[in-house]
């Protein structure tokens, strides 16, 4: 058996079963929170919608027409980030170069949900732990960070190990350039800010 394959077997255990009880408290409280928030990820952007949203805040719809590829376009060539490319089945994903890291920023539409997805990609992913320590000691800096954090959530895709942070934008009432501006320049500072602390806790020693 491989290493990475035991880091992965500690990793499913950990969130299946918590820490036991050699761990502190404070990490084993971590670790269930953070295995609750992961109940409520999102797939793969471009793969999977996002889950519907509950009934305790659906208001009651509007005529707001969602918000078309082209306009979407147009507001994400006004953030100042490079060109977006090409849409592929209607998501859009520009690059960014942060002062701290490198990643995408991402928009979809889901008429369903009536949101827009604003999404950082090519982020993080658990593989970056290079041992079981590693690993731990990342998901509980994303369960910290989720705490602490004034915009987006930080999610990790169990299916892939990738690691984003998403914000939606609810158009029910209407979404214009500016709301979606200020959101998306806020998630990508949001997203540089936080990347070292997190790299920092992917290289962490061995438990």
């Amino acid at each position: 058996m491989s290493e990475r394959t035991r880091a992965w077997g500690l990793l499913l255990g950990l969130l299946g079963g918590g820490l036991g009880g050699c761990a502190p408290r404070a990490l084993r409280l971590e670790n269930e929170l953070l295995r609750a928030e992961n109940t409520r990820l999102h797939a793969t952007l471009a793969a999977q919608a996002p889950a519907a949203r509950g009934t305790a805040d659906a208001g009651p719809a509007s005529d707001a027409a969602a918000p078309t590829v082209a306009e979407l376009r147009q507001w994400m060539e006004g953030l100042g980030l490079a060109p977006p490319d090409e849409p592929v089945e209607g998501l859009l994903s520009a690059r960014v170069e942060g002062e701290h890291a490198r990643f995408r920023l991402t928009a979809r539409v889901y008429e369903r949900q009536r949101i827009v997805l604003l999404m950082v990609t090519d982020y993080l992913r658990v593989d970056d732990a290079p041992h079981p320590g590693a690993v731990v000691a990342l998901l509980t800096e994303l369960a910290v960070q989720n705490y602490e954090l004034l915009m987006g959530k930080l999610q990790l895709n169990p299916a892939t190990g990738e690691i984003s942070l998403s914000v939606e934008l609810s158009y029910a009432e209407g979404l214009g350039f500016e709301t979606f501006r200020d959101h998306a320049l806020r998630l990508v500072q949001t997203a540089d800010h936080v990347h070292p602390t997190l790299q920092k806790a992917a290289q962490a020693d061995a438990l």
